[in-house]
């Protein structure tokens, strides 16, 4: 087993989304059609190797695992995984609804080295199918309620003929409205639940959870929003885990 110690991961993204209303009629909803362009300016790693053979750890230390650890630790910068997706939006009541499907293209920067864990924007030479449905209640004039659910499955990697297991994520969030913003807890899971095939490691399935908070304030100077979250891996099995912040600004143009 690899253990993989993550002492400095940061990405600098940006993501322009676009999307378009195709029909305003579909069982009292609407469909809509959208695609997201992600670009990281900068991606930089340092990343610690350790592993685990026949019960016995080796080391950082360890000249392979050094060199290995040397090689993963450093910048890039490139085109992301473009990601197309069709949805339909319902909105009755004090509930709304998001329904749909996204492709995930492999069209970001990736480079594949045999025996090495290459930095990557990209994820690879394969497809992702999500598949998901998203609930969100108004409890009241000051508490939103949230939860979503979504399939993932992939592809073979033509690179290296492994195809990577089936997985499901569960999402759930509280949104509370305050004169300063909206905050609210953050929770999410993701279980995969089908082995990896053609792979040297073995079923490798993947498994994280992760706790957290978000805060959501408009900025009307700009005509946008600013969301900061923060998110904490309480759980993972054959995954990175760590303590991540995101900072993300949205402004609707058109």
């Amino acid at each position: 087993m690899v253990n993989i110690k993550v002492n400095n991961y940061h990405v600098t993204q940006n993501n322009l989304s676009l999307a378009r209303i195709l029909s305003r009629d579909v069982q009292g909803g609407k469909l809509v059609a959208a695609i997201n362009i992600p670009y990281a300016s900068t991606f930089e790693t340092d990343l610690t190797f350790g592993a685990t053979i026949g019960g016995v750890t080796l080391p950082p230390e360890t000249p392979q695992l050094a060199q290995q650890s040397k090689d993963a630790s450093v910048s890039t910068s490139g085109l992301g995984d473009i990601e197309t997706s069709l949805l339909w939006e319902k909105s009755f009541d004090q509930i709304k609804m998001l329904a749909g499907a996204t492709l995930a293209l492999p069209t970001g920067n990736y480079k594949y080295q045999p025996g090495a864990l290459s930095p990557n924007i990209g994820f690879g030479n394969f497809y992702t199918l999500r598949t998901g449905l998203g609930v969100a209640y108004r409890a009241s004039e000051t508490l939103t309620l949230g939860a979503r659910g979504s399939l993932g499955f992939n592809t073979q990697n033509m690179d290296n003929y492994v195809r990577s297991g089936d997985y499901y994520a569960i999402d759930l969030a509280a949104a509370f409205r305050t004169p300063v913003g909206v905050v609210g807890p953050h929770v999410i899971t993701l279980r995969q639940y089908t082995d990896d095939t053609g792979s040297p490691l073995g079923p490798n399935r993947l498994s994280i959870t992760g706790a957290g908070f978000f805060y959501t304030v408009p900025i009307r100077a700009l005509a946008g929003g600013l969301n900061v979250a923060y998110m904490k891996t309480t759980n993972s099995k054959n995954s990175l885990d760590g303590d991540f912040v995101q900072l993300r600004f949205s402004k609707v143009f058109f």
